[in-house]
């Protein structure tokens, strides 16, 4: 990964934990009426952890700079 290249995953990061944090809202707030399916919270689940996981991978790769 290329110097240049940092801010755009810091950027990518934000925005994908920002729209995982409010995904998630969404689901909390609709958890009190079941308004939400299952379906649907499987794949807000599914997102926040591939979110996890990519930030945990780009975080331990040995190519960014310390």
């Amino acid at each position: 990964m290329t110097h240049a290249s940092i801010p755009l995953w810091l950027i990518a990061a934000f925005v994908g934990l920002w729209l995982g944090f409010r995904l998630s809202h969404s689901m909390h707030e609709g958890a009190a009426d079941s308004r939400a399916a299952n379906t649907a919270r499987a794949l807000v689940t599914g997102y926040c952890l591939s979110v996890s996981g990519i930030l945990i991978e780009v975080g331990l790769n040995e190519s960014l700079p310390r």
